[in-house]
C-alpha cells in the first residue's frame, strides 16, 4: 500500500512537473513569465537580457532570450571569460560535455573563423559555436538552444 502510494505520488510530481528546456524557462514562455524567472532581465529590442544568469564549471554566461509572437523561441548564451588561454580550455571542456550529454553532433563543420557544433534533442537544437582562434576580448564561445519550432532553425 505504501509503495503503490508512493509511486503515485512519484507519477503525479513527474506529469505536473514539465521539465523546462534551458534553466528555469522553457519553450513557448511569454517575456512575463520568462522575465519572472530571471527578474533581471532587461529588455533589449525583442529580446530579453540577463547578465550573469548562470554559471557554468565557473564561468559566467550573459543569456539573450528571444521571442517571436511574445512566446520564448530561443536562448544564446555567451561567455565572459575573455582570457584566450582560459578561453580555449573552457571551449574544449564544455564541447565535450556536450557531446557526452546529447553524443556526437549532428553537424559539426566550420563556419568561417569558427567551428560549429550542432545538436538536436526532442524539443530544442542546440549550436555550440567557438572561435578557431582564441582572441583576447571575443566571446570564447557561443551556445545557441532553439526550440525546433523556430522557423529560423528549421534547416538543420
Amino acid at each position: 500500500m505504501r509503495i503503490t502510494a508512493l509511486l503515485a505520488i512519484l507519477i503525479a510530481a513527474t506529469i505536473s512537473a514539465p521539465a523546462a528546456d534551458w534553466g528555469r524557462v522553457s519553450w513557448g514562455m511569454s517575456r512575463e513569465e520568462v522575465t519572472q524567472q530571471y527578474p533581471a532581465a532587461v529588455a533589449q529590442g525583442r529580446s530579453l537580457v540577463a547578465s550573469h544568469a548562470t554559471e557554468i564549471l565557473s564561468i559566467a554566461f550573459e543569456a539573450r532570450f528571444d521571442f517571436q509572437d511574445d512566446k520564448l523561441v530561443g536562448i544564446g548564451l555567451r561567455s565572459d571569460n575573455s582570457s584566450p588561454a582560459i578561453a580555449q580550455s573552457s571551449a574544449d571542456t564544455f564541447r565535450d560535455l556536450l557531446i557526452g550529454k546529447y553524443g556526437t553532433p549532428a553537424v559539426l563543420k566550420p563556419a568561417g573563423s569558427a567551428l560549429e557544433g550542432i545538436w538536436r534533442s526532442d524539443r530544442s537544437l542546440i549550436k555550440f559555436i567557438t572561435p578557431t582562434t582564441p582572441t583576447p576580448n571575443v566571446p570564447a564561445f557561443n551556445f545557441y538552444y532553439r526550440s525546433l519550432q523556430d522557423p529560423q532553425f528549421n534547416d538543420v
